[in-house]
């Protein structure tokens, strides 16, 4: 290396003599020569060296060496001495290089040892380092530990500045072993200290509090510990060292940690004071699993004047609701909180209703209100059909709703500054008027809309504010059109030209929209115009995301406008990544985007969904040319599914030149995750497929669905012969090959020989690699699939998710077996609906409840409807309650005919608390017509002592959040049952109940209400009873047990199809539900479906 350094001076002192009268520049260390006659030899030898210098430190300097090209100058085995010049020279000569970040997170090519010689080489002015585990673990571990002694002797000599304050780890690299070294070392004298990302084990938690409790973390003033898989208990260690040495930390980071929840905001809140955290400016737990509680908690610590210094709380992403939001604002004091600037209160899951969204205005509109400059909130004013009405005869919820918009509008409220609404009917007019009418644009700098089901008033208005440029601070808005009540297909949308016209004028723009999402508003030829004259105009030059999907009213003059504007305009959409005009036929002028990327146009693309759009063959073409020339190496989706159609467009040969194009491109396309080439004819060119996959043309593909895409024999012989030779790309883990429109079952011996090999070989990918040969008959595959997965053969290890509906399978006896000795260990999802040729489920689960510890562990989904294993309830009772099914979640046994026997069992086992602890649903539906078995001879289930048995568990089923018992019999025991169910607190995350077609009668809702009276069921959302023969008595004897607090979230209640009951006592049904809501027992209910089936 000193010869390098030797050779660099020698180029430096022939360089330097000719250019002595150009100016050395700015640097200190530029220093004026001496003036003499020249024949002193110890001044002429002091000029040469100084000549020199200045001649380096000028090359450093026009190197404008940056810590990136200093980071690949080192990660490179060729360059690596270059780099340590470089580092060696700006420390040597104090030349002033901004290098004050370096990201050493990513593995280098080079060894550790030599990797330090760079590290510590070093200048002491690099401030932040990111290390990852390749220099911190294994051989790299003392290397590093002598790195940072180092740091910590140089920081204690005198008049020695060190400004490595920062370390930053990533990819885990703090196990058992490398924590309690590096962490005490590394403390010393560092401000900042993030783990973010990285999943801290129990050594590294105990090194951190160590470090804290014996004052190595004094200098400290950031902590991240974002997404570090903290617990409570991790937590209570850290916390309990603080509480015996306080910390100046100024900002901490505990955000993405969702275990932590109210008990660790508890345990936070003690180290949460003046005492131990008085600096703390900054405190982010977003997405942590804070509740109410948590967020009371928070709120007395701010009310008690205890985070003075509090300028940023990040409470978003959290799981609390209107008592959490209103008691948060209550303690918006200035008094307390004199510097608090941001605040975010995006709840995770429910929006806020509209008396909390008035108290929240109230409170940050107030003159005891901290100075807020920027909060963050997520509001939704849906319409609410008979709310308690208001004097004059309004609606009192929509007089606040349509208050509540207007000031949000009108900027009234002006600390809001990211906010996400959803508005709905005749409030978007409201809404967008008050932005027009406004002094000046909103305060808001980014804006998300939802308008649902909007009005042309709507549209108009959002017109008149676009042309108006009142709206430059959207950065999303999607609309969503009135659908019929059975029908997806769009009823009534507004026309989008007064919008569309607007931004297509010249002094419109959005330049911060980055999502327009108009999919299935019934936009015709002229809307898709407007839209290209506004691309071309840079109306939208940021947009990133166009979602046009489902306006299947556009025809090729829509389409020649939309193609022509990504094609020709120069500003049209020049960062566009995302393309989706699936089920339209905005597709038939497909061949333009070829010309538009082989201009350039579209660098960013990554995601196109083009299935169903009547795409042509020359489309396809289009494709295959620009994939040959490099144009689209960036693309990781490409959906080109047209199932929704039933009609393929593009011919075979399209397929044949675009897999043609993926082998003989240089490139390929090299980061494509996602292939979707269900409802195609693509399969008919199979062995293309299987080419590109041998010639390693698509390396980064995660997944390729080829569902109904009439794959041929030969194509599944050519894949199989890849999959046995091992050239399936790398990271492949989902293969669906399903096949058979309407059901019908396809294949032969070459799919059963595909079907075999991936047995054997497997999915290479991980980390969910899925199987899907759903309509393929593999009667004997299953047989070989289970031996494989027992056998633990190296290619099933990472079998995550099964899907064999309908591939003629008619018995279960060896695959049982393999069940029962493990077979399932890592398997997630099971899905063996739709084969009625296997007579009985009993031995797979028989098999479940005798399996091998830890055989069923990880099965979360067992999907067994349209089968017959609604039969032999004993035996899924047994299974059930068998304690194999840890993390069983869903299970579908549909049509449901177990026997009274079976079903007694299966009370038994919710009643003694043995049910699997996860399990979210209870789905046991008698719908066999659902399923088109018409000749299904089953009986019909008796519910009740299932539904008695959960009544009388001790422990209840806290996970359940569903339950479907559709088509059996219900009576007085089991609606008693229910009404203690539902009463009792037992089942707390039941959001739905549909009991239709249970023959429920007066007495059964009476027995329901006797039980039910002076309780409540907060969570419930969803109550169906429709299709019962219950009378106006029965639901008037419901509606009397029902309290005001009895039904707080309750949005849905179908009563209709009642057998005893006409349209008059229809009526009288109605008028009971709007009578009990107007007297506040159903706040949250909308009565748009109350009579609906």
């Amino acid at each position: 290396m000193q010869a390098v350094v030797q050779g660099v001076l020698g180029l430096f002192r022939g360089a330097s003599t000719g250019n002595q009268a150009q100016s050395p520049g700015t640097h200190p260390g530029f220093k004026r020569r001496r003036q003499g006659d020249g024949t002193d030899p110890d001044e002429d030898e002091m000029e040469n060296k100084q000549i020199r210098e200045d001649a380096l430190c000028a090359f450093l300097q026009h190197l404008e060496l940056k810590s990136q090209t200093l980071v690949d100058l080192a990660s490179n085995r060729d360059s690596l001495g270059l780099a340590w010049l470089c580092t060696f020279l700006v420390t040597k000569m104090a030349v002033p290089v901004p290098l004050h970040s370096l990201d050493l997170s990513k593995r280098l090519e080079v060894p550790p040892e030599k990797a330090f010689l760079f590290l510590n080489a070093l200048p002491l002015s690099v401030e932040e380092l990111t290390l990852g585990p390749h220099l911190v673990g294994g051989p790299a571990l003392p290397l590093l530990c002598r790195f940072l002694k180092r740091v910590a002797a140089a920081r204690r000599r005198e008049g020695t500045e060190v400004q490595l304050k920062s370390f930053v780890f990533s990819g885990n690299p703090l196990g058992q072993v490398e924590a309690p070294r590096v962490v005490p070392l590394m403390l010393k004298g560092v401000e900042k200290l993030s783990l973010k990302g990285n999943v801290l084990v129990k050594a590294a938690i105990k090194a951190l509090a160590d470090g804290i409790r014996t004052g190595k973390a004094e200098s400290l003033r950031t902590l991240n510990l974002e997404e570090t898989g903290l617990q409570k208990e991790d937590l209570q260690t850290l916390c309990e060292a603080i509480l015996k040495r306080p910390l100046k930390v100024e900002s901490l980071n505990l955000s993405g940690n969702p275990s932590l929840g109210d008990q660790g905001v508890e345990t936070l809140s003690r180290v949460l004071s003046i005492a131990h955290m008085a600096s703390l400016s900054e405190l982010r737990l977003r997405e942590s699993g804070v509740g109410n509680e948590g967020l009371r908690l928070l709120a007395e610590v701010m009310t008690q004047a205890e985070v003075p210094c509090l300028e940023t709380l990040d409470l978003g992403g959290n799981p609390f609701d209107n008592e959490g939001a209103v008691t948060m604002v209550g303690a918006l004091q200035v008094e307390c909180l004199p510097l608090l600037k941001n605040l975010n209160l995006i709840p995770r899951d429910l929006p806020f209703t509209d008396q909390t969204i008035s108290t929240l205005f109230k409170a940050l509109s107030a003159e005891e209100c901290p100075p807020l400059e920027h909060v963050r909130l997520a509001l939704q004013f849906w319409n609410c059909e008979n709310s308690n009405m208001a004097e004059g005869g309004r609606e009192w919820g929509e007089v606040e709703k349509e208050e509540n918009v207007r000031l949000l509008g009108a900027g009234k409220v002006p600390s809001i500054r990211t906010v996400g609404v959803g508005i709905e009917g005749k409030l978007v007019s409201a809404f967008f008027e008050e932005i027009a009418n406004a002094p000046e644009s909103p305060p808001m700098l980014s804006t998300g809309l939802v308008l649902l089901r909007p009005d042309q008033e709507g549209i108009d208005r959002m017109g008149g504010a676009t042309e108006m440029n009142r709206l430059e601070s959207l950065r999303s808005l999607v609309l969503i059109p009135r659908t019929g009540a059975t029908s997806a297909s769009v009823v009534f949308a507004p026309s989008m030209s007064p919008f569309l016209s607007a931004l297509s004028g010249a002094a419109a723009r959005l330049p911060n929209l980055c999502l327009l999402g108009l999919p299935r508003m019934g936009l015709r030829d002229e809307d898709l115009v407007l839209l290209g004259d506004a691309m071309r105009a840079g109306s939208l030059c940021g947009l990133r995301e166009l979602q046009l999907q489902g306006n299947d009213g556009v025809n090729e003059r829509g389409s020649l406008a939309l193609m022509s504007a990504l094609e020709e305009g120069e500003n049209s959409a020049p960062l566009l990544e995302c393309l989706q005009i699936n089920g339209t036929r905005l597709g038939m002028e497909g061949s333009r985007l070829g010309t538009a990327l082989a201009a350039g146009k579209l660098k960013n693309l990554s995601t196109l969904r083009i299935g169903s759009s009547h795409w042509p063959t020359s489309g396809m073409f289009a494709l295959a040319k620009s994939v040959r020339d490099g144009f689209l190496t960036g693309l990781k989706t490409l959906d080109l599914d047209d199932t929704e159609s039933g009609v393929s467009v593009i011919g075979r040969e399209g397929w044949a030149d675009f897999f043609r194009s993926l082998t003989e491109s240089a490139k390929g396309l090299p980061v494509l995750e996602m292939l979707d080439l269900s409802g195609t004819c693509a399969g008919l060119e199979g062995e293309g497929l299987a080419a590109t996959f041998e010639q390693g043309a698509v390396p980064g593909l995660r997944g390729v669905y080829l569902k109904q895409a009439r794959f041929s024999n030969q194509g599944a012989k050519a894949l199989a012969d890849v999959v046995g030779r091992g050239r399936l790309p790398s990271g492949l883990c989902e293969l669906y090959v399903g096949g058979g429109f309407g059901g019908g079952m396809e294949g032969g011996e070459d799919f059963q020989k595909l079907f075999v090999e991936i047995c054997q070989k497997g999915l290479p990918g991980r980390p969910f690699p899925a199987l899907d040969f759903s309509g393929r008959v593999v009667r004997r595959g299953l047989n070989t699939l289970g031996l494989g997965l027992e056998a633990g053969w190296a290619g099933l290890r990472n079998l995550s998710v099964i899907v064999l509906r309908n591939t003629g399978i008619q018995s279960l006896h060896v695959f049982s077996r393999s069940v029962k000795k493990g077979a399932l260990r890592n398997v997630a999802h099971l899905d063996l609906g739709e084969n009625l040729g296997i007579p009985s489920f009993v031995p797979l689960m028989n098999a479940i409840a005798e399996c091998v510890p830890g055989g069923c562990a990880k099965l979360a989904t067992l999907e067994l409807s349209g089968s017959r294993a609604g039969v032999g309830g004993k035996a899924v009772a047994r299974a059930l309650g068998s304690g194999n099914l840890p993390s069983l979640r869903y299970v579908t046994l549909a049509p449901c005919c177990f026997d009274t026997e079976g079903m007694a069992a299966l009370g038994e086992v919710f009643r003694e608390g043995r049910a699997p602890p996860r399990l979210r649903q209870i789905p046991l539906p008698h719908n066999p017509f659902d399923w088109e078995m018409p000749n299904w001879e089953g009986d019909f289930p008796d519910f009740d002592s299932l539904l008695d048995g959960i009544a009388r568990s001790e422990v209840g089923i806290p996970s359940v959040s569903s339950i479907d018992l559709s088509g059996g019999l219900i009576g007085p025991t089991g609606m008693r049952a229910l009404g203690v169910i539902l009463g009792s607190g037992k089942v707390p995350e039941l959001r739905s109940v549909a009991l239709c077609r249970c023959v429920i009668d007066d007495e059964d809702m009476r027995a329901f209400a006797e039980a039910f009276r002076s309780r409540s069921s907060p969570s419930l959302e969803n109550l169906e009873l429709s299709e019962n023969s219950m009378t106006v008595e029965g639901v008037r004897a419901f509606l009397n047990c029902v309290r005001p607090k009895s039904f707080p979230r309750l949005l849905r209640l179908r009563l209709g199809g009642q057998r005893q009951m006409n349209a008059e006592g229809s009526a009288e049904v109605r008028a009971l539900v709007e009578t009990a809501k107007s007297r506040g027992k159903f706040p949250s209910l909308s009565l748009a479906n109350l009579l609906s089936v």
